[in-house]
């Protein structure tokens, strides 16, 4: 009896699904730290000396900013979980990351009221939420029963690694653009505007690539033996 590597290995379709599937799972994780690191930074900027920003504090960016796409993860498991036994998860991944390009478009393009901004921040956990949701029954499709836990583990290990490159390049975005604003209170040093417009734009493209992967790279149903 061949091991499930064994038909990994002889079945390439199988294999391009899973490397496409983590693929996307490091495009998503890249997206996603796009959209926490930038939109937490951009949202406490001095609207007044920058020209951007809401003043929001520590306080108020978890608040009014974060917790309502936090709280919509909550009822998306549930109804993801449905999405994928409905349409299958190739059809939800390619969704999910469809409504990341927006999301990330949005912040990019209307970021100069805070509900807008609010409603592109949902959008973008949704999305998210919902890739995420649906990566594990898409792998699940593609290998052995007993080979499900190293397959999901190897996709979680993608999104680790999307994140941290994530996180690595929109700080090194936002510090090379810094400038130094002088108050009557201080000195101090804050990115452009531009900084956070390459920061989202840069966001969406790792959603097109999630979505190219889920779209093209991803075959159709198929159960290993």
């Amino acid at each position: 009896m061949s091991s499930s590597t064994d038909f990994v290995a002889s079945s390439p379709r199988a294999a391009s699904t899973i490397a496409f599937t983590n693929a996307a799972a490091l495009f998503v994780g890249y997206g996603m730290f796009s959209v926490f690191l930038g939109a937490t930074f951009f949202v406490q900027a001095p609207s007044a000396l920058t020209g951007y920003g809401f003043d929001a504090s520590v306080l108020r960016t978890s608040l009014e900013f974060m917790l309502p796409g936090t709280l919509l993860a909550i009822p998306l498991g549930p109804l993801s979980g449905g999405l994928v036994g409905r349409y299958g998860p190739r059809r939800v991944l390619v969704g999910a990351t469809v409504l990341g390009i927006v999301a990330m478009a949005a912040l990019a393009l209307f970021h100069g009221h805070a509900a807008e901004f609010i409603v592109a921040l949902v959008a973008g956990n949704a999305a998210i939420s919902v890739a995420y949701a649906s990566m594990p029954a898409l792998l699940n499709q593609h290998v052995a029963p007993h080979d499900t836990g190293i397959a999901n583990s190897v996709n979680a290990v993608m999104r680790t690694i999307g994140g941290a490159i994530g996180s690595a390049i929109v700080i090194t975005i936002l510090a090379s653009s810094s400038h130094t604003l002088t108050t009557p209170a201080g000195s101090f040093s804050v990115p452009t505007e531009a900084a956070y417009t390459t920061v989202f734009t840069l966001g969406a493209i790792a959603f097109v690539l999630a979505a190219l992967s889920a779209a093209f790279g991803v075959r159709k149903h198929h159960v290993a033996p």
